[in-house]
């Protein structure tokens, strides 16, 4: 989904420090978002169209990305890519 790409475009790297409250705002655009792609009525459920787009949440995409991105880091011969996976708390 290009749209993702572009809204969490290194969200792996703030991950730790993004508040709820602004992931909560992210979710509300990709749901309106999505919404409107799909020309969905408002009584269609979120989960439903989650469910029907295979689209993950953004508090679990975000997530998968950073921990992804912590296991590929982990193995990097740079001394500065593993000291900052140490300081972001592997």
């Amino acid at each position: 989904m290009l749209s993702r790409s572009v809204l969490l475009y290194e969200s792996n790297v703030y991950f730790k420090f993004v508040t709820p409250n602004q992931v909560k705002r992210l979710q509300v655009f990709q749901n309106k978002l999505l919404r409107r792609i799909l020309n969905a009525p408002w009584f269609v459920r979120n989960n439903q169209i989650h469910r029907e787009t295979d689209t993950l949440e953004i508090k679990h995409f975000i997530s998968q990305s950073f921990h992804k991105q912590q296991l590929s880091s982990s193995f990097a011969e740079n001394a500065l890519v593993r000291e900052l996976i140490d300081i972001l708390g592997a």
